[in-house]
């Protein structure tokens, strides 16, 4: 490496023996033997360190971790400085002296944890207070608005616009239920009041009730929904979170489906588990936002083919209830070729 360890420099007593849990003299007090100690992620830079110590006469104060004769590993603050040098300057003897931060560094990980916690949860906080000052307040808005328009002018209008006005008050109403099912149903999540019941459900029923939901939503934009069941199929799951997963995931598929678009689900066999695969030809997802679709803290608005708008919450309870059943939930999309979204389910 260019440089060495000053060879009058001892790098065990008896209280640095102690301290790691070895007997007095249970190894060679030399450089060797002490690298041997220190954590493979700390090396480096504690090399890095030792050396500018050395060849420049700096002193050094590392921390570091040591492996303990048991095993375990004890944080160490170690600090010291070049004491002598030959007539060529090559360093002959370094001092120094070591100290026990293991607690220290236990209260740091718990400060960082605990700050790490607090981040997100003002980050929930500003997105819960964003729907609620925006993607609630913007429906209620149309709400009334095209409520007011119909009762003051109803007799200017014929039966083709007042059906068109009913048909907007309707969605409107049944997206701001769903976002209000979803709050709710998030919230409750966050407080930990939502109940974890699994139960033997049959698989193929409860994705063919969901589907049928959807279908008068599907009609209207002319998209096919194919679901074609290939075996039975029994889960051990909560009822009420696989209909809110299924609820959420169609309701993204036709939400960002095209007119005469297609929406394929299918249930496949892994190991244990169950595959389940919602997949359409819709707008698909950009490579940089998939990793921040299952995230609070990201806001990705993308506006559905049919001007219908969404907040994200869907997809994050999606996958707190499926972890909530020990399973995972994943992504393949491409922008302009549509998305599927894969999650497991126990089999029973």
């Amino acid at each position: 490496m260019g440089w060495h360890i000053p060879s009058g420099t001892a790098f065990f007593n008896d209280i640095y023996y102690e301290m790691l849990g070895y007997e007095n003299g249970e190894f060679p007090s030399n450089y060797a033997t002490w690298r041997t100690l220190v954590h493979e992620d700390d090396i480096e830079r504690v090399e890095k360190e030792l050396r500018v110590a050395v060849e420049n006469g700096k002193g050094f104060n590392i921390d570091l971790r040591m492996r303990m004769k048991s095993g375990d590993w004890k944080w160490v603050s170690t600090r010291g400085k070049v004491v002598e040098r030959d007539e060529k300057g090559t360093a002959q003897r370094m001092v120094g002296v070591l100290t026990d931060i293991t607690g220290r560094k236990r209260a740091e990980e718990e400060i960082n944890t605990k700050n790490a916690l607090l981040q997100k949860l003002n980050s929930e906080k500003d997105k819960f207070i964003s729907i609620i000052a925006h993607d609630l307040k913007s429906p209620f808005n149309s709400l009334i608005g095209f409520s007011k328009l119909l009762s003051e002018n109803i007799e200017d209008f014929d039966k083709e616009e007042i059906r068109k006005f009913a048909k907007l008050i309707h969605d409107t109403s049944e997206n701001t239920y769903k976002l209000l099912e979803n709050l709710l149903e998030w919230s409750l999540s966050q407080k930990g009041s939502i109940r974890f019941q699994p139960e033997i459900i049959d698989l193929n029923r409860k994705l063919l009730d969901n589907i049928e939901q959807f279908r008068s939503i599907a009609d209207r934009k002319k998209i096919k929904i194919i679901f074609e069941p290939k075996f039975d199929c029994l889960v051990k799951c909560d009822l009420n979170m696989i209909n809110t997963i299924l609820r959420n995931l169609l309701s993204n598929a036709v939400k960002y489906s095209y007119q005469n678009g297609q929406i394929t689900v299918s249930v496949d066999t892994a190991d244990n588990h169950y595959e389940v695969s919602i997949e359409d030809n819709g707008v698909g997802i950009k490579k940089e936002d998939l990793p921040k679709l299952f995230r609070i803290d990201c806001d990705i608005n993308t506006i559905g083919t049919g001007s219908e708008n969404g907040t994200g919450l869907g997809l994050i309870l999606c996958k707190e209830f499926v972890e909530k059943h020990g399973c995972t939930i994943r992504t393949e999309s491409e922008p302009g070729k549509g998305s599927k979204f894969i999650f497991t389910l126990p089999g029973a």
